[in-house]
C-alpha cells in the first residue's frame, strides 16, 4: 500500500508541475516532454511544449505534427491548419501530411482549402485511400457529386477493406439522389463491421426510399437486435409492416470469425475421477452483468434416466425417465412458495426451495433446459441441474459440473473452433485457469448462489452445444493444465484483440496493477505508439502485430472507423451525464498502447470526466465502441458547433493480458501453446492439477 502511495504522489506531483527548461543540450526535449503530457492527459500543456522545441528547432517536423494532432484533438483544427502547413513545408509533398491537413480543413468546413491541400497527392501513384476520402469530402461538401462519386471509388479501390470509404460512397450516392447505389455501399459497410451501427442505418433509410421494403425489414431486425431500446426503429418496422414487406433472406455478410467446423453430435465423455477434479456451480441464463433472470418456468429433459432429489438433504423424490420432457415452475399458495414440476402422464412433485436432477449414468446424461418463455434459449448441459426458487419470483438453474466439461462448454464459445490449435490449446488453458480463480479466489458470485454465470461477465458457457471431434480434441490434450504465479492460480484475463499492443490492468482506472497484466507489443518488431503522430499513423495503418487480419482474424477486430452524427451522441452523453448541449469530446489520459482510459465531456451544463473503461466505451458506441484504443476527430458545421465524430480504433476489448487473434497469429507463425501462454502473460507457469 505504502509504495502505490508514493507512485500515486509522485503522479500528482508531476501532474501539477510547470513546465521547467530543458537542460542544456537536451535535443528534442521539448517535445519528449510534450509527449509524456500528451499521454498524460494534460493537452494544453504538451502542445506548449511542442510550440517552444517548433520556436527554438523551427525545422523540428516531429514537433509541428505532434502538436497538429492535439490541438486537432481539443477542438482547435485552424490552428491544427496552420501547425500542419508548417509541416509541409519542411517534408514537401508528403501525402499522409497533406491529407492530415486536408482533414483539418474539412473540419472547419473549408472545403476549397482542403482540396487545395490533398489535390497535389493525388496524381502520384500509389495514392493512399484515405487522400482519396478527403477529395470525396471535399467534393461532396460543394456538392459535386460526381467528382465525389468517383474519389470514394478511387479510395474503395485502393483500399476495399476500408469500411469508411464504402460508407462515404454511401454518403455520396444518397446526396446525388441515389438511394439504391447508397444501399449498396452503405450494405458494403455495415457488411465489413457488423458494429458500424451508423452504416446500417443509413442502409435501412435508402433501402426504404429504393422500394428495398423486405431488405429493409430484414436489416432493420439486424440494426434492432443492437439497438434495441430506439423507439423510432420500432416504429419504422410497424410502417414497413403494414406495407407488406416481409423478412426476407440478405446476402450473407462476410463472417467476422472464420468457418467454424460442422458441430457434431455430443459423444459421451468420462468424467473425471470422482471427488478429485473441482465441481463448478454455473448459473444459467444470466443477465449482462451476471445477475440470474427469474424465470417462470423451465422445460427439460435428459438423455438418461434421472433422479430428483431434494437439494438441501438429498432425499430422492422421484425419478424420470429417459427423452421424456418435464417442466418446473414457480407457484405459490397457502403453503408459500414452491417449485411444481410436472412430467408425463400428469405427474407432478412440489418441492419447497430448492431440487437437483442427477443422471442416472452420468457419462451419458445430458441434458437439454430453455426457459419456458425463450425455446430457442435452450442449452444442452452436462452435469447435475439444481433448479431453485430465486428471492424475486421466479426460478433459477444452476449446471453443477466438472471442471473438464466446463472447459469444453466455453472453448469453442469463447474462440473459432477452426482456429490453429495451438491457440485453441492456450484458449483452453486460459479457460480452465479464469474458471477456478473466480471460484476460489474472486466469489465473484457467491451472493447469487452459485460460482460464475454463463456469461460474458464471467466467460461464455455455452454447455454441450458447440462441443466437436475437435474441441474435445484440444481440451483433453490439455487436461488439468492451469496457469499459476508464485504457486497460486492466476487471474488470467483475456481480450479479443489488442490493436497491436495490449495495455497493462495497472493503466486502467481501478483493475489494480498484477504482475502479469503488462502492456506489451503484440509483434516482435513493433513498439506502442511513443507520440500523438505515432498514433494517428498506428490507428489509420496497419502494423505487423500477430493480431492483424489475417485468415483467422476479421479486418474490423484489428482496425475499425465509426462517423457518428453529434446529435447522437448528445442525446445519449446528456442521458447518462447530463451535460447539456455537446460542445466536446475531449480524450484526456491515455495508456502507453494508446488506450483512452479517461475522458472530458464538455456540454453548456456541465463537464464531466468519465474513467471507466467499460463506460467509456458503452457511451461512445451503440452496443459498445469496440475497443478504448481510438483517435478522435470532430467535424463541425459552419456555425463551429460539432456535425459529427470520426473515431479511428483498432482491437476489440479491454486489451489486458491474452490476445485472442494474437494467439492465433503466433501459433500460425509456429509457437506452441506453452510459448503463447508465457508471451501474454510473463512471469506465470504451466501447473497440472494431475486428476
Amino acid at each position: 500500500m505504502r509504495s502505490k502511495l508514493l507512485v500515486l504522489s509522485a503522479l500528482l506531483a508531476y501532474a501539477g508541475t510547470a513546465l521547467a527548461e530543458p537542460a542544456p543540450g537536451a535535443g528534442s526535449s521539448w517535445t519528449q516532454k510534450g509527449n509524456r503530457f500528451y499521454f498524460a492527459g494534460q493537452l494544453s500543456n504538451a502542445v506548449e511544449a511542442y510550440r517552444k522545441d517548433a520556436s527554438s528547432s523551427p525545422a523540428s517536423l516531429e514537433a509541428w505534427l505532434d502538436g497538429a494532432v492535439v490541438l486537432s484533438e481539443l477542438g482547435e483544427p485552424e490552428k491544427a491548419a496552420q501547425w500542419l502547413r508548417k509541416a509541409i513545408a519542411l517534408s514537401g509533398q508528403d501525402p499522409e501530411i497533406r491529407v492530415a491537413l486536408a482533414e483539418a480543413e474539412l473540419s472547419r468546413s473549408s472545403a476549397l482549402s482542403a482540396l487545395a491541400a490533398v489535390t497535389p497527392v493525388l496524381s502520384s501513384s500509389g495514392t493512399p485511400a484515405f487522400a482519396w476520402i478527403a477529395e470525396g469530402r471535399a467534393e461532396l461538401e460543394l456538392k459535386r457529386y460526381p467528382e465525389s462519386i468517383h474519389a470514394f471509388e478511387e479510395a474503395v479501390r485502393a483500399d476495399p477493406g476500408l469500411t469508411v470509404a464504402h460508407y462515404w460512397l454511401g454518403k455520396a450516392h444518397e446526396s446525388a439522389g441515389e438511394p439504391s447505389k447508397a444501399a449498396d455501399a452503405y450494405k458494403d459497410a455495415a457488411f465489413g463491421d457488423s458494429y458500424f451501427v451508423q452504416a446500417r442505418r443509413r442502409l435501412v433509410t435508402n433501402l426504404v426510399k429504393a422500394g428495398r421494403l423486405s431488405e429493409a425489414l430484414t436489416q432493420l431486425h439486424r440494426l434492432m437486435n443492437v439497438d434495441t431500446a430506439n423507439p423510432d426503429l420500432r416504429r419504422l418496422e410497424s410502417t414497413l409492416r403494414l406495407k407488406g414487406a416481409r423478412p426476407s433472406p440478405a446476402p450473407a455478410p462476410a463472417p467476422e470469425t472464420p468457418a467454424e467446423a460442422p458441430v457434431e453430435a455430443a459423444q459421451p465423455m468420462a468424467p473425471p475421477a470422482e471427488g478429485r477434479a473441482p465441481i463448478l456451480r454455473v448459473g444459467i441464463g444470466a443477465g449482462p452483468l451476471g445477475k440470474p433472470i427469474p424465470r417462470k418456468s423451465f422445460q427439460f429433459s435428459c438423455t438418461s434416466a434421472f433422479s430428483i432429489a431434494d437439494a438441501k438433504t438429498g432425499k430422492v423424490l422421484g425419478r424420470g425417465e429417459a427423452g421424456h420432457p418435464w417442466k418446473a415452475l414457480a407457484a405459490s399458495g397457502k403453503k408459500g412458495r414452491r417449485i411444481d414440476l410436472r412430467g408425463p402422464q400428469g405427474r407432478t412433485l412440489s418441492v419447497a426451495k430448492a431440487l437437483v436432477l442427477v443422471p442416472e449414468d452420468p457419462r451419458a446424461g445430458i441434458w437439454t433446459a430453455a426457459p419456458n418463455d425463450n425455446p430457442e434459449a435452450s442449452k444442452r448441459l452436462r452435469g447435475q441441474l439444481e433448479i431453485e426458487l430465486l428471492p424475486r419470483r421466479g426460478l433459477g438453474l444452476v449446471d453443477r459440473v466438472d471442471l473438464e466439461s466446463y472447459t469444453h462448454g466455453v472453448l469453442a464459445a469463447e474462440m473459432p473452433i477452426g482456429s490453429p490449435l495451438e491457440a485453441l490449446k492456450a484458449q483452453a488453458v486460459v479457460a480452465r485457469t479464469h474458471a477456478l480463480y473466480l471460484k476460489d479466489t474472486l466469489h465473484r458470485h457467491h451472493k447469487d448462489g452459485f460460482d460464475l454465470c454463463d456469461g460474458q461477465h464471467c466467460q461464455v458457457y455455452s454447455g454441450v452445444n458447440l462441443e466437436t471431434g475437435r474441441s474435445r480434441t484440444v481440451v483433453d490434450s490439455t487436461r488439468g493444465r492451469v496457469a499459476t504465479y508464485l504457486g497460486q492460480v492466476a487471474y488470467l484475463l483475456f481480450a479479443s484483440n489488442c490493436g497491436g499492443h495490449s495495455q497493462s490492468g495497472g493503466e486502467i482506472s481501478g483493475w489494480g496493477n498484477v504482475p502479469y497484466w503488462r502492456s506489451l507489443p503484440d509483434g516482435p518488431d513493433l513498439h506502442a505508439p511513443r507520440s500523438p503522430w505515432e498514433l494517428r499513423r498506428w490507428l489509420r495503418g496497419r502494423p505487423a502485430a500477430y493480431c492483424r487480419t489475417s485468415s483467422f482474424v476479421h479486418a474490423s477486430h484489428f482496425r475499425w472507423t465509426r462517423i457518428v452524427p453529434a446529435a447522437e451522441l448528445e442525446t445519449r452523453l446528456d442521458k447518462a451525464l447530463h451535460v447539456g448541449r455537446l460542445k466536446a469530446i475531449v480524450a484526456l489520459t491515455r495508456s502507453v498502447s494508446g488506450h483512452v482510459n479517461s475522458m472530458q465531456i464538455r456540454g453548456s451544463q456541465r463537464t464531466a470526466t468519465v474513467s471507466s473503461e467499460l463506460k467509456i466505451r458503452g457511451l461512445l458506441g451503440i452496443g459498445s465502441q469496440r475497443s478504448a484504443l481510438f483517435l478522435m476527430e470532430t467535424d463541425r458545421d459552419p456555425s463551429g458547433r460539432p456535425a459529427y465524430f470520426v473515431f479511428y480504433g483498432g482491437g476489440w476489448g479491454h486489451g489486458v493480458g491474452m490476445c485472442q487473434s494474437g494467439a492465433m497469429g503466433r501459433a500460425e507463425a509456429g509457437q506452441s501453446y506453452q510459448d503463447i501462454l508465457q508471451a501474454y502473460y510473463p512471469g506465470t507457469e504451466l501447473g497440472n492439477l494431475r486428476y
